[in-house]
């Protein structure tokens, strides 16, 4: 590529399609199928109750702040940090590597 060619960015066809691949990336099938059937079935239909009303009070707040923080610096998340404020950096490599080091732990 030559220095004065811009990349385009992919971009998704309809709202819908971000939806639902926002739910299967954050969430995945194992947790919004088997969990509640399981659940349910031994007597924890309460508990699945709760559980889903915690996952839209913590969840939801989190997921949107993600979306703007990622809308508002359109790069990944090791140069989002850099890219809005310059002084935190360090704090998206961290972030980055963060989920790694917990993995190999």
């Amino acid at each position: 590529m030559s220095l004065g060619a811009t990349k385009t960015r992919e971009a998704l066809a309809s709202r819908l399609g971000f939806i639902l691949l926002s739910a299967g990336c954050a969430i995945g099938l194992g947790n919004v199928w088997r969990f509640p059937y399981i659940a349910g079935r031994y007597g924890g239909a309460a508990f699945v109750l709760i559980y889903v009303l915690f996952l839209f009070i913590l969840g939801l707040p989190v997921m949107v702040m993600e979306l703007s923080i990622g809308r508002a610096s359109q790069r990944n998340i090791g140069l989002t940090f850099e890219t809005l404020t310059p002084k935190k950096k360090n704090l998206g490599m961290s972030m980055e590597n963060l989920p790694s080091s917990a993995t190999m732990y």
